[in-house]
């Protein structure tokens, strides 16, 4: 008895009509919420996977027209450039 008075007292916290509150099931609050919770869950995701595709797509817009070269193999090539010249060059050409 004890349970059900704190529940009513907490649908009156709520926001609920005295005659509402003393009428209502703990299942239909609990699905409710279980309700409201998978379906701001799925808006949330669904807002995160949009921000995410705006940055990319905003990455990639600031990157356009720029060449990229891979940094590691660039430095390997340096590091033969200073062994053996003609070994580098060669192989810089086909970036070229």
């Amino acid at each position: 008895m004890r349970l059900c008075g704190r529940f009513t007292r907490f649908l009156l916290f709520l926001g609920y009509s005295a005659t509402d509150a003393a009428e209502l099931k703990v299942q239909s609050l609990c699905r409710t919420v279980s309700a409201f919770a998978m379906e701001y869950r799925t808006a949330r995701e669904k807002l995160i996977q949009q921000r995410q595709k705006a940055a990319s797509q905003q990455a990639r817009k600031a990157s356009r027209g720029f060449i990229t070269v891979d940094v590691r193999n660039y430095s390997s090539l340096i590091a033969r450039n200073l062994t053996a010249p003609s070994v580098a060059l060669n192989s810089l050409d086909r970036f070229f």
